[in-house]
C-alpha cells in the first residue's frame, strides 16, 4: 500500500545502517562530485553541521535547465519562514541528526522535507555547496496546481507547528508573505490579498506593497500582462 513519500523516506531512514542518509526523489538526479564535495565538508568541519546541501539545475517542463544558487549557511532558521530553499534531493544529513530531531512528518501532504529543515534549522548550522550539483524537476503546471493547494494547508499546519520561534524572532510578515503569494497562485485572490495586507501592516515593506498591488489588478488586466510576466517578477523582489 502506498502510503505516500514521508512513509517511503521514514521506511528507508529507520532500515539504513550508515551514519550518513542521502536523498534522491525518482524525477532528479545527482551530479558526479555531489557526494564527495558534501562528505569532504563535513569530514573538514569541526563542528556539529544539521546537514550539507547544494545547488541545483533546475529543469523545467520545456526541458530547459535553470541554475538555481542559494546563498545561505549558518544558523538560517530566520531565513527558511520565507521559503524552502533546500532541495531535498541536494541533503546530506548525519542520521543522528534525524534520530534527534524525528523522522519525516507523515501527516503533511506536501512540506514534508521543509519541515524536517526547519527542525534540523532550530538546533545546528548547515554547510552549502555552492554549485548545482543536482538536476531537479519542476513538472508540469497542472501538478504544480495541485501542489499548491496542499502547501496552503501545510504551510499552515507547519506555522502552527514553529508559531513560538516565529513570534521570538518577528517572522510572522514572511509567512503571510509566503501564504499569500500561494493563494494567490492558486487562484484564491481574496484570501492571498487578506495575507498580504497581514504582511505588510505586520513589516512595511516595499516588496509586499508591490506585490499587493499587483494582485488589485482586475483579471483582465493581470492576463494582458501575462507576456511580460516575468518582468514582473523581476519588479517584486
Amino acid at each position: 500500500m502506498n502510503k505516500g513519500v514521508s512513509a517511503a523516506r521514514n521506511t528507508g531512514i529507520l532500515h539504513s545502517s550508515g551514519e550518513f542518509i542521502a536523498f534522491l526523489d525518482s524525477d532528479d538526479k545527482w551530479l558526479p562530485s555531489k557526494l564527495n564535495e558534501q562528505m569532504r565538508i563535513f569530514w573538514s568541519y569541526d563542528g556539529k553541521i544539521g546537514l550539507v546541501y547544494t545547488g541545483c539545475k533546475l529543469r523545467r517542463a520545456d526541458g530547459r535547465f535553470v541554475d538555481v544558487i542559494p546563498k545561505y549557511e549558518g544558523y538560517v532558521f530566520d531565513k527558511l519562514p520565507n521559503r524552502n530553499f533546500i532541495p531535498c534531493s541536494s541533503v546530506v544529513v548525519p542520521k543522528k541528526i534525524i534520530d534527534e530531531v524525528g523522522l519525516f512528518d507523515e501527516r503533511l501532504v506536501v512540506h514534508q522535507d521543509y519541515d524536517m529543515w526547519l527542525r534540523i534549522a532550530k538546533k545546528y548550522p548547515i554547510k552549502l555547496v555552492p554549485k548545482p550539483l543536482v538536476e531537479c524537476y519542476v513538472g508540469s503546471s497542472d501538478r504544480l496546481s495541485l501542489k499548491y493547494k496542499h502547501k496552503v494547508v501545510s504551510h499552515f499546519r507547519i506555522f502552527c507547528k514553529y508559531l513560538d520561534e516565529i513570534e521570538s524572532l518577528k517572522l510572522k510578515h514572511k509567512y503571510y508573505f509566503y501564504m499569500g503569494k500561494l493563494l494567490i497562485y492558486n487562484g484564491n485572490i481574496k484570501y492571498g490579498r487578506y495575507f498580504l495586507i497581514k504582511a505588510f501592516f505586520d513589516k512595511r515593506k516595499i516588496k509586499y506593497a508591490k506585490f499587493l498591488f499587483v494582485s488589485l489588478l482586475n483579471p483582465s488586466l493581470r492576463s494582458a500582462l501575462s507576456p511580460i510576466y516575468g518582468k514582473i517578477k523581476d519588479f517584486l523582489r
